[in-house]
């Protein structure tokens, strides 16, 4: 096991090698910089000032040598400084990072125990006016985007019905307590399961019924051992092989929903950084984003092929 995660390990590093050299090509195909961004907003723009501080950031030296500068920098530890803000990119993700963590991890517990549950449930009564109604919830979850299923709530729940606040994470004035953050939360991570729910529950439920039509489920019980021990001990943990390679590729498609959802309900975590990233080309903290994304996608791949042997004592790591 713990040589088959350093094998892993280590292939990860040219692959982030690949994927920060297209992220930083398709940056600089983006029309205009920081530079531009900045001035903007500016009446008079001054070409010999917009030229010295193009200098000042770098600006001016190739597309290769700005790579060559980002990745060295990288190598000692150093993410950059925003072009923008002029503050360290390892900083603002820092501090957005805890809230995009705690939603998407949030959203992914619910959905996991929600839709694993229905989907168990859907598969024990096959057919039966409860599995239909799973069924077509499994569908409908599935076709709706993530963005309409937030503007959908917020226009039910904080609108029609003002029951739960519509944007940031805490309340105006408030310390922030596990309440309030509870409370604020509630909208965007119910956005983000839905979808997730629907998923897990369809996967489950097909999973399931395959386990549970399986001979040893059969010999199982013609020895007349009880329901629930069947489903429990032997059908379950056999059922759950397929949804544990779900939730492993479930995690980047959760983490771009998030980037979405935040920016519905003004969440602050990477998503509005991302958001704001783009729009004013600030290739720094765009690169750092794009790169701690990129890390949390291949660690949560890695945790999902070791969970394998856990789920399944069959399968060894060499």
């Amino acid at each position: 096991m713990l040589r088959y995660t350093i094998r892993r390990i280590l292939i990860a590093i040219p692959m982030l090698l690949v994927i920060t050299i297209i992220i930083f090509s398709l940056a600089k195909l983006l029309p205009g910089d920081a530079v531009s961004a900045i001035m903007s907003g500016e009446g008079d723009i001054n070409a010999e000032s917009m030229r010295q501080m193009r200098e000042n950031l770098g600006l001016n030296d190739t597309a290769f040598v700005q790579y060559i500068k980002w990745l060295f920098r990288l190598l000692t530890g150093d993410l950059g400084t925003s072009h923008i803000t002029f503050t360290k990119v390892s900083e603002m993700i820092g501090v957005r990072l805890g809230p995009t963590i705690l939603l998407m991890g949030t959203s992914l517990v619910v959905s996991i125990l929600i839709g694993v549950t229905l989907g168990i449930i859907s598969a024990m009564k096959q057919y039966s006016i409860l599995d239909n109604i799973l069924t077509v919830f499994a569908f409908l979850g599935r076709s709706v985007p993530v963005f309409f299923v937030g503007m959908f709530l917020i226009y039910y729940l904080a609108l029609i019905n003002p029951v739960f606040p519509t944007n940031g994470m805490v309340s105006i004035g408030a310390n922030g307590g596990f309440k309030d953050v509870l409370w604020h939360m509630f909208l965007p991570a119910l956005s983000l399961s839905v979808l997730r729910i629907a998923e897990f529950l369809r996967y489950s439920r097909a999973s399931m019924l395959e386990v549970l039509n399986s001979d040893y489920v059969w010999t199982a019980r013609s020895k007349g051992i009880k329901e629930r021990n069947v489903i429990v001990k032997h059908a379950l943990r056999n059922a759950l092989i397929p949804i544990v390679t779900l939730i492993g590729l479930n995690i980047p498609v959760l983490f771009s929903g998030a980037m979405i959802i935040e920016q519905v309900f003004q969440w602050p975590g990477l998503g509005s950084a991302f958001n704001n990233a783009i729009t004013q080309r600030d290739y720094p903290l765009l690169m750092g984003l794009c790169f701690i994304s990129s890390i949390i996608v291949l660690l949560s791949n890695l945790v999902t092929d070791l969970a394998y042997a856990f789920v399944d004592p069959r399968i060894r790591y060499q």
